[in-house]
């Protein structure tokens, strides 16, 4: 799945930067989020999978998450520069071969993990559920802006929103192979942990999107000035990831209770 993930992703970066209109650009970034989602869940799995629980997977583990989180302000950062110079189409352009050597170097490294006696399930109705929830709450957010909270096409959105999550809560208890195993929160710190995981991309992505447009639209920065904000989220988070390489911060954060043994 990493590597189909990879594959996907850098076919769907191409069809981005070679979009003639907005309508091609957003299914196709679509496909891109599609590929994205697929290699980010394989990436950690696979360091869990192939490697014996201790320092090497917790280092595997730290490498991994501390790249991912400064390839996020990063990324937002060199995509001011390319903005700036060569044009946006370039930042998805430079995406498409970086994916797909990244699928070179899993093919070699990687081995394949099937369970070959498991019965295989798709929980197709969760993941339409919780998909469409999502948007569909996404999209009420942003119609704020121009029909207003109170506004019944809003409140319409916002109602079929929850119904769809509260609809796919209801499915996973149920289902034989959820994509949520919601029993697993009841592990000390792993309610809290997972909170924490949410929260934090969000924080981040509003401080890149609002930011840039803040510094352009407020401020009268030009793309590469405006990219700012990535550089201290970059490296913050490079630092937190070398905290986490830290035999200290890998205790810390591999005990059970949450707190350093």
């Amino acid at each position: 799945m990493f590597i189909a993930g990879l594959v996907v992703f850098a076919v769907g970066s191409l069809a981005c930067g070679l979009a003639p209109s907005a309508g091609v650009l957003v299914a196709a970034r679509a496909g891109q989020g599609l590929g994205g989602g697929a290699d980010r869940a394989g990436g950690a799995g696979s360091a869990d999978r192939d490697l014996a629980e201790g320092s090497a997977r917790d280092r595997a583990l730290a490498i991994w998450s501390a790249v991912s989180s400064v390839g996020v302000p990063a990324g937002a950062l060199l995509g001011g520069v390319l903005t700036g110079g060569p044009g946006w189409r370039w930042v998805l352009f430079l995406s498409a071969p970086l994916a797909l050597a990244a699928a070179w170097l899993a093919l070699a490294a990687l081995t394949e993990s099937r369970q070959e006696t498991a019965a295989r399930h798709f929980d197709l109705a969760g993941a339409a559920s919780v998909t469409a929830g999502l948007t569909l709450l996404i999209y009420a957010i942003v119609q704020t802006e121009h029909a207003g909270l109170a506004s019944s096409q809003v409140l319409g959105l916002l109602a079929v929103a929850v119904a769809l999550l509260v609809g796919f809560v209801v499915m996973e208890r149920r289902s034989q192979a959820p994509l949520v195993r919601f029993a697993m929160f009841r592990v000390p710190g792993v309610g809290v942990a997972s909170l924490a995981g949410a929260v934090l991309p969000v924080g981040l992505g509003a401080l890149l999107f609002v930011g840039t447009l803040y510094l352009q639209q407020v401020s009268g920065a030009t793309a590469r000035p405006g990219d700012r904000p990535g550089l201290s989220g970059a490296v913050g988070a490079g630092a937190g990831g070398q905290l986490r390489c830290r035999p200290a911060g890998a205790r810390l954060i591999s005990a059970p209770s949450g707190r350093a043994r």
